[in-house]
């Protein structure tokens, strides 16, 4: 069936795979339960799609105070759709410092983190969170202040945007792998065609492992940090297709970083500065996306 209309529509042809995701609607905040007079950064959202984790940086409510670099904070989708009032996940995964959620591993029962003593994982037991595990990564090493990342839906690959070996600039974009004894690779600097010489943050992998989106500093855009898609073309995870702009449903002249989505969802979510209660609040704009893995798409095209 031909599609009637559609605000914006954004299409890779480079890849056998055909990427598309189209956006519907303007940015929209999440409201007050959710976001709050401080920064709000770094969301994702759990695998059933019915909970967003997020950083919160500077709350009194951090396990540090108002000195606190972040802790990681959730807030719950309601039956009718709004948000409940947003909670800190407390000392169980919560320390003085900067404390950032990546991911979700094992279909939601582990959470992959990120603090200044590394990156580490932490099981739920019996609907509570154990105190974490750190995770060894070859010459895993952050030269900057900022550090964000994510772990694909199967759990196989680690994205960061840091500030490592081999950087075009600052902040780059870098994967590690996870090999079959369990160990992880060390970071790859994900190539020229994505990394520039200013900043390249919040990766995103979607759920057919190729399609990548990003924010970055250093490409012609709305604002100062603007959303872009790109695609993986090879195995070698250096040769992506030029990365396009969202555009300006989504990008504004202000500073957008951390799209993520689930697969066949309604909205994808992000961090703006526009318009937002304090530095970065939590938003979203209505999506329809069409990246999926090639042998899902097979199945639902004959069934």
């Amino acid at each position: 069936m031909n599609k009637i209309i559609f605000i914006f529509s954004l299409t890779l042809l480079t890849s056998p795979l055909f990427a598309q995701i189209e956006i519907f609607s303007k940015q929209s905040s999440l409201g007050s339960h959710v976001n709050s007079p401080y920064f709000e950064s770094n969301v994702v959202i759990s695998p059933d799609g019915k909970r967003v984790f997020f950083t919160r940086e500077n709350h009194p409510q951090n396990i540090g105070g108002k000195d606190d670099e972040g802790d990681v904070w959730v807030s719950e989708m309601t039956a009718s759709g709004g948000w409940t009032d947003a909670i800190n996940l407390g000392e169980s995964l919560n320390d003085k410092s900067a404390n950032k959620i990546l991911g979700f591993m094992d279909h939601g029962k582990a959470m992959l983190l990120h603090s200044p003593k590394g990156i580490s994982f932490a099981y739920n037991y019996n609907g509570k969170w154990l105190k974490p595990t750190e995770i060894e990564i070859p010459y895993f090493k952050n030269k900057s202040n900022h550090i964000s990342g994510c772990i694909s839906s199967d759990g196989r690959y680690l994205l960061f945007g840091m500030e490592s070996h081999g950087t075009y600039g600052v902040e780059d974009l870098y994967m590690c792998k996870l090999k079959g004894d369990g160990e992880w690779t060390s970071p790859k600097n994900l190539g020229a065609m994505v990394n520039s010489p200013f900043q390249e943050m919040t990766p995103f992998l979607a759920a057919d492992n190729k399609t990548m989106f990003f924010a970055s500093n250093g490409r012609e855009g709305e604002g100062s940090f603007d959303i872009f898609m790109t695609q993986r073309l090879d195995e070698t995870w250096l040769n992506w297709s030029e990365p396009a702009n969202l555009g300006s449903k989504v990008n504004t002249k202000g500073q957008e970083l951390s799209f993520v989505f689930r697969d066949e969802a309604e909205y994808a979510y992000l961090v703006s500065t526009q318009n937002s209660d304090g530095y970065g609040d939590l938003k979203r704009v209505k999506i329809k996306p069409d990246i999926v893995p090639k042998w899902l798409r097979r199945i639902r095209f004959w069934s």
